[in-house]
């Protein structure tokens, strides 16, 4: 049986994408609307995002996303004091 983090590395059953600057994060609006109230109000609305099945996230830089999304997906050492500085500290439930 997989793991909800190796189901986020294998990119399957992906239905919802973050994008940030360059970058494409395929993800799952289950495990999004879950773990975080911000897109938990995203997704439950009938904002373009939700019909586009995806958003564009400003604020953040893709490597702080990218441990944002691990601990989302059960990486419990992914979001630690060492791996981000003070400025891209985020307030995460």
């Amino acid at each position: 049986m997989l793991s909800c983090s190796q189901v986020f590395a294998r990119d399957k059953f992906c239905d919802f994408t973050i994008y940030i600057g360059d970058f494409e994060f395929p993800c799952h609006r289950f495990v999004l609307n879950v773990c975080s109230q911000f897109f938990e109000a995203l997704l439950r609305s009938d904002m373009k995002e939700t019909i586009e099945m995806s958003t564009t996230v400003h604020g953040i830089s893709a490597d702080i996303f990218r441990l944002v999304l691990d601990a989302m997906y059960g990486d419990s050492s992914a979001l630690t004091a060492d791996s981000m500085t003070e400025k891209q500290r985020i307030n995460f439930r």
